[in-house]
């Protein structure tokens, strides 16, 4: 059995008088699985944030949240826990640097246990990191400021060396930031690249997203050939501006 086999099962039954049917509910059962809807999150002194975690699979699981391994109580002043059925919720309003760490939920039934934990941080949290050609985008989530925002850059046919390229900060301060820039904008040659991200506010800088396959395929350019003199002919051939490949051939 799996846990997709869960459901209504209906068994019919035919002869020459007549037919009849009946149906089972079947319940798979085993240890729960836990789910969170986010496994960082950025936060700041008097700031409040939400941790989220939901319980897959029968029975009902019992809910616990633990800080950096230790048990919360149900009734802490410090933070606020809200269950519905196999949903909860951790508030945290962190007063001091102490407050921050790693959160856990936890849940238990008879058939065994499953945790997962969150990370609240005062680092910046880089969200969403992708690409489409050469266009890069992603979201920052920072109560902090900003102060700079690194992508590597490694050409996958090449020693493999890391270059860096440095990202214009947002204008404006806001606690989420969508982010969007173009590798065409920056001095970048045409190939393959791995890409990477990491951005820096007041307080420390974020981990490295995980890396993005970046293909940057070769511009064309606009060319003057140089006038062509034919002997025999008092005139040159003086060809108008065109847009030709990198390489081309002219025949005489």
């Amino acid at each position: 059995m799996k846990r997709e086999s869960s459901g209504k099962y209906y068994c019919y039954v035919f002869n020459n008088v007549g037919h009849t049917q009946a149906e089972l509910e079947v319940t798979v059962l085993r240890k729960p699985r836990v789910h969170v809807h986010r496994t960082i999150i950025n936060s700041d002194i008097n700031v409040e944030a939400v941790l989220q975690c939901s319980i897959h699979d029968e029975p009902a699981a019992h809910i616990r949240w633990y800080k950096d391994g230790k048990s919360i109580a149900e009734t802490s002043n410090q933070y606020i826990i809200s269950t519905q059925g196999q949903h909860s919720n951790l508030t945290v309003i962190p007063t001091s640097d102490v407050d921050f760490g790693t959160f856990t939920c936890e849940a238990e039934n008879q058939n065994g246990k499953h945790n997962r934990s969150i990370d609240l941080v005062q680092s910046p949290v880089v969200e969403g990191f992708s690409n489409e050609g050469p266009r890069l985008s992603w979201t920052i989530h920072s109560h902090q400021p900003l102060e700079e925002i690194e992508l590597q850059l490694r050409d996958m046919n090449g020693e493999g060396e890391w270059r860096t390229v440095s990202i214009p900060l947002p204008e404006a301060r806001h606690h989420e930031y969508e982010m969007i820039y173009s590798l065409e904008d920056a001095d970048i040659d045409a190939g393959k690249y791995e890409a990477t991200l990491k951005v820096k506010n007041n307080k420390n800088w974020s981990e490295h997203t995980n890396p993005a396959i970046v293909d940057i395929e070769a511009q064309a350019q606009y060319i003057r050939p140089a006038s062509v003199y034919l002997p025999g002919s008092g005139n040159s051939i003086r060809p108008t501006l065109v847009l030709l490949p990198l390489i081309y051939l002219l025949r005489l």
